[in-house]
C-alpha cells in the first residue's frame, strides 16, 4: 500500500482543515482537525474522480477531484461545511504518529496547508488530549505525560506502517 494522491485545505464555517488522500489500492481518506476538539480519521473509496467517505456513523466526507483541486462537503455535528483542497506539496500535507502506551493507542495528526498554518492534535483512543505546536522539521511531539511521539508525513508513516489507522 502506498500513498496517490493528497490535498489540503480549509473547511468553511469552521476551523477546522481538512486533508484527503487516495491510496494505489482505490481507498480513500481525510483527516480533519480543528486543533482544539476536532481530530477524526474517516475512510473510504475512490471511484473515478469521486470520493466517498462515510463510516456507519460520524463524520462523512463527499469530494470530487478536479486535478490538483478537490471540493467537497464534509457533514458533522449534524451540520455540512463546504471546502476546496489543493494538492499538498513541500512541506504540505498531513503528518501521522502512532504508538501504543499501557494499552491505550495515541495517535497525533497534524494538518500543514501551503501557507505553512496548520492544525491538529494528540489523541489517546478517542479523547484530545493535547493540541501542542507543530514544526515540520521538528518531528517529535512531547506527550502530556512526559514521554514523545514521532510523526511522519502521511506517505512515509503508510509505507512504514502498511496502514492509516
Amino acid at each position: 500500500m502506498r500513498l496517490a494522491d493528497q490535498w489540503a485545505g480549509p473547511i468553511e464555517g469552521t476551523e477546522a482543515y481538512i486533508s484527503l488522500f487516495t491510496l494505489n489500492n482505490k481507498r480513500a481518506g481525510a483527516y480533519l482537525a480543528d486543533g482544539a476538539d476536532i481530530a477524526t480519521l474517516v475512510l473510504g473509496k475512490r471511484v473515478g474522480d469521486e470520493l466517498d467517505l462515510r463510516p456507519t456513523e460520524g463524520t462523512s466526507v463527499t469530494a470530487t477531484i478536479d486535478g490538483d483541486t478537490v471540493t467537497g462537503t464534509v457533514e458533522f455535528d449534524g451540520a455540512e461545511y463546504p471546502f476546496t483542497a489543493e494538492e499538498s506539496t513541500g512541506d504540505g500535507g498531513w503528518y501521522r504518529g502512532r504508538k501504543r502506551i499501557d494499552g491505550a493507542t495515541v495517535a497525533a495528526g497534524f494538518i500543514v496547508l501551503e501557507d505553512g498554518t496548520y492544525r491538529g492534535a494528540i489523541r489517546e483512543d478517542d479523547e484530545v488530549v493535547a493540541t501542542p505546536d507543530f514544526d515540520p522539521d521538528d518531528l517529535t511531539l512531547d506527550l502530556p505525560d512526559g514521554g514523545t511521539i514521532k510523526v511522519l508525513p502521511v506517505a512515509a508513516f503508510v509505507k512504514k506502517e502498511q496502514r492509516l489507522a
